[in-house]
């Protein structure tokens, strides 16, 4: 649990960042997006390295304030111990400051 806080326009700021596990392991989330506002667009990017070591861009999804329903969810993935997972915000229009809360629970399956 926390809050992310993007303080510049078209700066990608991380939400989350997970790698290093003992084991696999099972990811989701949420974020508020309530604070977007008329006129804001926020990119959202989950990012995921199969290797390891180089993250790629895995899923993008754009939104623009107000939002009716502001809270979203990140589906669960079941990630091989060596993946790591990213989550970023990039606000492409409108004003700053903005701070997001955001949950996101990490479950290691403890396969060994």
């Amino acid at each position: 649990m926390g809050s992310v806080n993007v303080s510049q326009l078209d700066q990608e700021v991380a939400v989350v960042d997970i790698s290093g596990n003992d084991d696999d392991y099972m990811v989701e989330g949420y974020v508020d997006l309530s604070s977007l506002r008329e006129g804001d667009v926020l990119i959202v990017t989950e990012y995921m390295s199969v290797d390891g070591v180089n993250l790629r861009p895995f899923a993008q999804y754009s939104f623009s304030g107000p939002l009716s329903t502001p809270i979203y969810r990140f589906h669960t993935k079941t990630l091989y111990k060596l993946m790591a997972y990213r989550v970023t915000v990039r606000l492409v229009a409108g004003s700053v400051p903005k701070t997001m809360p955001y949950a996101f629970i990490v479950e290691v399956l403890r396969t060994t």
